[in-house]
């Protein structure tokens, strides 16, 4: 991968508007979706940056309620790079993830099972151990799901601090 050399060329380097995001991320009137999106690209780009983003979690996190795959794609993705697990977020992102595995759209569970491999953390252990299991011996499942949910299981035993099979028990090694 090649990165473009603004010193040699003699263009400035692009400003990162921390500060000038925060205002437009706090505006009076609501965002529309493709604003929200933008937005949280822009700070997905100031993270990979390297600055800190102490904002606009909120959004991303709503941006999980949208029925547009580009809007949620993004907010998965910023949820799945920036949000720590002990965030007070959580439970609001551990609600929006049920709400798409529970979902009859198998991009959106596809999205979430994504989410689910990439966090890891007890808490997602605790919170969808069975319900994994449950997608890849469900019928009504498509195939592509079964997939998911299987690359799911095994990505989050594959690491210590991942275990899904410590946090549920005999249920989920017997599909080992």
């Amino acid at each position: 991968m090649t990165t473009f050399d603004y010193e040699a060329s003699g263009r400035a380097m692009p400003a990162v508007r921390g500060d000038g995001m925060r205002v437009n991320l706090k505006v009076t009137k609501p965002l529309a979706g493709y604003q929200k999106k933008k937005y949280v690209c822009k700070l997905l780009f100031i993270f990979l940056l390297g600055h800190d983003i102490d904002f606009g979690h909120m959004e991303a996190v709503n941006l999980l309620s949208s029925n547009k795959y580009s809007e949620k794609q993004i907010g998965y993705l910023f949820i799945s790079v920036l949000v720590n697990t002990n965030s007070e977020l959580i439970k609001l992102i551990i609600q929006s993830i049920k709400n798409d595995l529970a979902s009859r759209n198998p991009i959106h569970v596809n999205l979430a099972l994504q989410c689910i491999a990439n966090i890891g953390s007890r808490e997602m252990a605790e919170a969808f151990g069975n319900d994994i299991p449950k997608l890849l011996v469900s019928g009504d499942t498509m195939d592509v799901v079964k997939q998911s949910a299987a690359l799911c299981l095994y990505d989050c035993s594959e690491h210590p601090r991942k275990s899904y099979l410590e946090a549920n028990g005999p249920h989920v090694s017997s599909i080992y």
